[in-house]
């Protein structure tokens, strides 16, 4: 198994769909059952590739196969349709992620932010209020969420967004902080 993931993990990071669909299904032939580490695995390609219907397919193929989605997953399918700007999809995802009692993380406030930058036309205002729900809810925020922001909204209306979220969140200073060294 470990060489699978290990193989699975070379054909995630260099977007080979083919490459790692191929493995799964050789998982399959052998009677080797794909675990959630697998199946992120090849999402992730599909997101490198920007392959939105196998994105779709692998997630309800680790359905199928029994398994539940985990923030991982949901993450890379996430990051998938952020990529081709489906915001609502990410949305949808978002919702799914709450009746399972999934939390929100980093990496998927990220695609979400993401998605409604490369979303035509922009939705600036969904994003502000994700960004806002985020904190809220207490997600890690980092320089990549404020560089998105600030290419939504710009340099000074992100600064005073951050200003109204940072009293009393030393989590976002941090991150503020961090900004201003980039």
């Amino acid at each position: 198994v470990y060489s699978f993931s290990v193989l699975m993990n070379g054909f995630a990071k260099s977007g080979d769909v083919e490459g790692a669909v191929r493995l799964l299904k050789e998982m399959a032939m052998v009677g080797v059952p794909a675990s959630r580490v697998i199946y992120s695995g090849v999402l992730h390609a599909c997101s490198v590739a920007k392959d939105v219907e196998l994105s779709e397919q692998v997630f309800e193929q680790l359905r199928s196969d029994g398994l539940k989605p985990s923030i991982v997953i949901y993450s890379c399918l996430a990051l998938t349709y952020a990529n081709a700007g489906l915001w609502g999809k990410v949305e949808g995802l978002e919702e799914e992620m709450e009746q399972e009692s999934v939390a929100m993380n980093s990496y998927f406030l990220l695609a979400l932010l993401i998605s409604y930058r490369r979303a035509k036309p922009q939705q600036v205002g969904r994003a502000k209020a994700a960004f806002r729900r985020a904190i809220s809810a207490g997600v890690s925020i980092v320089p990549h969420h404020l560089n998105v922001m600030t290419s939504l909204v710009g340099k000074q209306r992100c600064q005073s967004i951050l200003k109204e979220l940072q009293q009393g969140n030393g989590q976002l200073k941090s991150a503020c902080e961090m900004q201003k060294l980039h």
